[in-house]
C-alpha cells in the first residue's frame, strides 16, 4: 500500500489528552498524526502514570511551550517537562504491531506503556547533562489491551524554542515504515537533483574561467545542497 508524505494525518485529534481511535481501520488508514491536547507536565520527567504527583496542565502539539504561563512565570526555551496522551484503540483480539515516529527539537525519550522505546540524544535537567540530537527516531511496538499511554521526556538548553515544533506520527509498523520511506526518496531525489547541478556548473567554470557567474551559482547550490541534507531526515548523518 502506498503512503504519500503530502497526506492530511490529522483526522483525529487528540482532546483533553486522550485520543479516541477506537473507530480506527488501520487497513484504510495505516497512518495518523497524533496532533491535539496533551497532558503537560512542566520540570517533571514522568515514564508512568503511577509517577504523577502533579495536577496536568495541557499543551496542544505541535507547538513550542514558550510564552507559556505555569506557576505565574512565563516560561521561555530552556527547560524540561514530559508530556502525555492516552490512546483508546479499536477492540480486536489480534492488534497489529505499531510503531511511532518522534522528532524533537532537541532530545527526548518515548515511553509506551511504562516501556522505554527510544532515547534521542541525551535527556537532562541542565545544559551540562544535557546532548542534544535532532535525528527523528522510529520506534515499533505491540500492545495487548485496547488501551496505551504515550509518555515523551523532553529537555532542552540549546534551541531558543523548547516542546514539539513537528507532529508525532502513529500507526502500523508497515503503513508507518512506507511513509518514512516516501519521504526520504523524495529528499534523496531533491538532493540527487542539486549534487547534479552542482557538478555542471564546476564542469562550466572548468571550461570557461572567465566566467565567475557558474562558481557563484554553485557555491549557492552547495549552500542549499547542505541544508536541505541537514534538515527534515536528517540525511547528511547517513552519508
Amino acid at each position: 500500500m502506498f503512503v504519500s508524505c503530502k497526506r492530511d494525518f490529522t483526522t483525529y485529534k487528540a482532546e483533553a489528552g486522550v485520543l479516541d481511535l477506537r473507530n480506527w481501520n488501520s487497513d484504510l488508514e495505516p497512518v495518523i498524526s497524533l496532533d491535539g491536547t496533551w497532558e503537560f507536565y512542566w520540570n517533571e520527567l514522568y515514564s508512568d502514570s503511577s509517577q504523577v504527583t502533579i495536577k496536568q496542565d495541557y499543551i496542544n502539539l505541535p507547538s513550542s511551550w514558550n510564552n507559556r504561563i505555569i506557576n505565574d512565570q512565563k516560561l521561555n526555551g530552556s527547560g524540561f517537562a514530559t508530556f502525555k496522551l492516552k490512546i483508546l484503540l479499536p477492540e480486536k483480539k489480534l492488534l497489529p504491531t505499531f510503531a511511532i515516529r518522534v522528532k524533537p527539537l532537541t532530545n527526548c525519550k518515548v515511553f509506551v506503556n511504562s516501556r522505554e522505546l527510544s532515547c534521542i540524544g541525551e535527556l537532562g535537567q541542565n545544559f551540562m547533562n544535557s546532548v542534544p540530537d535532532t535525528r527523528p527516531s522510529f520506534s515499533t511496538f505491540v500492545v495487548d489491551k485496547s488501551e496505551l499511554e504515550i509518555f515523551i521526556q523532553v529537555s532542552n538548553f540549546h534551541h531558543r524554542k523548547g516542546g514539539f515544533l513537528y507532529s508525532v506520527y502513529f500507526g502500523t509498523e508497515q503503513g508507518l515504515f512506507k511513509y518514512i520511506q516516501n519521504i526520504r526518496s523524495r529528499d534523496d531525489f531533491i538532493l540527487g537533483f542539486l549534487f547534479f547541478v552542482i557538478l555542471y556548473h564546476i564542469g562550466l567554470y572548468l571550461i570557461r574561467r572567465n566566467e565567475t557567474l557558474s562558481i557563484q551559482f554553485t557555491i549557492l547550490v552547495v549552500l542549499i545542497f547542505l541544508r536541505a541534507a541537514s534538515t527534515g531526515e536528517k540525511l547528511l548523518a547517513d552519508y
